[in-house]
């Protein structure tokens, strides 16, 4: 890049990126159409948008790999919630019928 190319670059990054954007779109940074500051512009701005939009596909596949680690620990909780209430059933059916069963023993003729 020559000096031009740097010093234009170098406005465009002193200035916001929305500001960059509507002087590059509108040629208020004395580009004329199609010149190749103005590609040179344009190119620029895509690369920030580029970098931008990975930022925020990032961001998204963070978010998605959280929620898929949430939900396999949701599903670990899931499978010990039911394994205990698969053990209470037992226990509790065992609990009803020990009694009848001792009854049952002690009633038997001898």
């Amino acid at each position: 890049m020559s000096r031009t190319d740097d010093d234009l670059i170098a406005r465009l990054e002193a200035m916001p990126l929305e500001q960059a954007r509507t002087a590059i779109h509108h040629r208020r940074l004395g580009c004329d159409f199609d010149s190749p500051n103005h590609r040179l512009c344009l190119s620029w701005l895509t690369a920030k948008d580029d970098a931008a939009r990975a930022a925020r596909e990032e961001a998204s596949l963070s978010i998605s790999r959280e929620a898929l680690a949430n939900s396999e620990q949701a599903r670990r909780v899931a499978v010990k919630a039911n394994i205990i209430a698969i053990i209470a059933m037992i226990l509790a059916t065992v609990a009803g019928v020990l009694p009848l069963v001792i009854s049952v023993m002690h009633s038997s003729p001898k």
